[in-house]
């Protein structure tokens, strides 16, 4: 659960990265006092790495990561645009340094940008709301099994909720990984899933693991009984 919050995090630092990116390399390109190295290594550290992360996943045939990370360039692609633009417009470097004929495709060139920097925050807003959904039940579920294992000496681990590519507004089923860590014997598995289910609101598969769990202490903490005279 944490692991999708830094996730969330790490797009939302990664969009203004490339946010700052643009506009530093808009201002070097229309200052001449600025070395001509600036944009390339603005424009580099936020459209490569999620190029590379695109061409990797692709070889591995892992197409949803290949999707997100595509998502991210495109995201990154038209912050640039749209922030180099926008130093560009305050410049005046449209008015004193380009063509009318320049400009027309520049502006055309901006407008473009803005539809797809829409269609994009749409997708980044779907993705968002679904990753809460399954933060809320993902909280729900191993609120369930902390429930179900009241009464032993059994404590959650983690609990993971796997669904299908194709359930995009998290309506299940989905798949439960749940690891444990004690020792004694293990409340009715089946009876879980019942508890899961109605929680949920949709069925569920349960892959259970249990890990044995000691505890030792160090010192060695010993306990006195009986009266002090």
């Amino acid at each position: 659960m944490q692991a999708r919050f830094e996730g969330s995090f790490a797009a939302l630092l990664a969009l203004f990265i490339a946010l700052a990116s643009g506009a530093a390399g808009a201002f070097a390109v229309s200052r001449e006092d600025v070395g001509d190295t600036l944009p390339g290594v603005a424009i580099a550290i936020s459209l490569v790495p999620p190029l590379a992360v695109v061409g990797i996943a692709m070889s591995k045939a892992q197409w949803l990561d290949a999707g997100g990370a595509l998502l991210l360039f495109l995201t990154n692609f038209l912050a640039i645009v749209l922030a180099g633009g926008a130093i560009f417009w305050f410049s005046g470097v449209s008015v004193r340094r380009v063509s009318p004929l320049q400009d027309i495709k520049r502006k055309r060139a901006l407008h473009i940008a803005i539809v797809g920097m829409i269609v994009v925050a749409v997708l980044l807003g779907f993705n968002g709301y679904r990753t809460l959904e399954q933060e809320r039940d993902t909280t729900l579920a191993q609120n369930t099994v902390i429930a179900w294992l009241n009464g032993t000496s059994y404590t959650v681990s983690s609990v993971t909720l796997n669904f299908h590519p194709e359930d995009f507004t998290v309506r299940g089923p989905s798949h439960v990984r749940i690891t444990i860590a004690g020792r004694g014997d293990i409340p009715d598995i089946e009876q879980l899933a019942q508890n899961i289910e109605r929680t949920l609101g949709y069925p569920v598969t349960i892959e259970m693991r249990a890990v044995p769990e000691e505890v030792e202490y160090y010192p060695i903490i010993q306990r006195f009984s009986g009266s002090v005279g």
